[in-house]
């Protein structure tokens, strides 16, 4: 833990020292780039120096007249998700499109479908004993290795699906 400590008190350390000489990289990188291109081109750096420059300073002109217009480039995120009630007496379920434009709701729908996905494979027969004390949840197992093998004998009471998929995983 002190090690880790010692790490990212040096890292800060560097970071500081970088923003300190970011300016002078940043002059050294424009003056490199210009050189590659007017070798490219066949032309004056000087001349290439100041169009990149000049560039560089229409940006942040243009970046400075959005904030102040209040039209900055902000983007608006949606997420939408999908909600399935099921009806009874055999009637077409109800599909619900629902859309999140908070970051509340758009943590609540990510932490909905993530919590659907990685637990689906619960119910599967893999998962269930007797197999999930046999092969273990991350299949790591001697029978496992027998499964793959080919020499695993498969206790009864597995459904048909169950069993094709261990013959083909032979």
């Amino acid at each position: 833990m002190e090690e880790a400590y010692q790490n990212w008190t040096n890292a800060k350390a560097d970071v500081r020292k970088g923003i300190k000489q970011a300016y002078s990289w940043r002059q050294k990188h424009k003056q490199s780039l210009a050189d590659a291109i007017a070798e490219a081109k066949g032309t004056d750096p000087e001349k290439e120096k100041r169009v990149l420059y000049q560039q560089e300073k229409q940006r942040d002109q243009a970046r400075r007249i959005r904030n102040i217009r209040g039209k900055s480039k902000g983007r608006v995120t949606k997420m939408y998700y999908t909600e399935i009630i099921p009806q009874p007496n055999g009637q077409e379920s109800l599909v619900i499109v629902h859309e999140c434009t908070t970051p509340d709701d758009m943590y609540r729908a990510a932490q909905q479908e993530n919590e659907s996905r990685f637990t689906q494979s619960l119910v599967t027969p893999s998962m269930q004993e007797p197999l999930l004390s046999l092969i273990g949840p991350l299949a790591d197992t001697e029978h496992a290795e027998a499964i793959l093998a080919g020499s695993f004998d498969p206790p009864p009471g597995l459904d048909q699906y169950t069993l094709l998929l261990l013959q083909a995983l032979q």
